[in-house]
């Protein structure tokens, strides 16, 4: 008698329906049959839904992403004060003895082949285009700890673009681990 009053109290008066398990066979499994239960839906995580859309679109958010840090290359990284001067992937020279280079030609080179490798349809093209994404995500943090770095006791005030430039090197080399690649069938 408990069983079935906690049954009929515990469910909301909005969902009364075809429901056998309310006339005593609450504790049996039985077999459905004609779509019994056709008001029943399966609801699908919001957090599957978003890693299915990532793995459908990986190719397309990676290029985004390495379009994205080329992009950035153009913005402030750094400002130094001491020197007035603020840094970026184009404009690394500081004086005859100091000069950060042009990172945005290393990146470019990495982000123009991924891009290509992102494009082929082949196992090889993203197999290697893994090793690229790496050696580009490493080449993001060198500049990071490059550029972030306190020299003769003064700290350069860090920009966002410089954030970003390591989070898109991330976001491309997460890309690179979501193929989405067609299989051979099998007979």
């Amino acid at each position: 008698m408990l069983i079935t009053s906690f049954a009929l109290f515990s469910q909301p008066e909005k969902t009364k329906g075809p429901v056998a398990e309310w006339l005593g066979r609450a504790l049996q499994k039985l077999l459905q049959r004609f779509e019994s239960a056709r008001d029943l839906q399966k609801i699908t995580p919001l957090y599957w839904r978003g890693f299915y859309f990532t793995m459908k679109h990986s190719q397309l958010i990676g290029i985004a992403a390495c379009i994205c840090l080329i992009t950035v290359c153009f913005f402030p990284w750094i400002e130094v004060a001491s020197l007035q001067q603020t840094f970026n992937g184009i404009n690394g020279y500081v004086n005859k003895d100091v000069s950060f280079g042009k990172q945005v030609l290393s990146h470019s080179f990495f982000c123009v082949l991924l891009c290509i490798f992102f494009l082929i349809p082949k196992v090889l093209a993203k197999r290697i285009n893994i090793f690229i994404a790496l050696v580009n995500m490493g080449w993001a943090f060198k500049n990071y700890i490059l550029f972030s770095m306190c020299r003769q006791g003064e700290c350069p005030v860090v920009k966002p673009a410089l954030y970003l430039l390591v989070v898109f090197a991330i976001i491309i080399q997460v890309m690179t681990f979501l193929p989405k690649i067609e299989l051979p069938k099998e007979d």
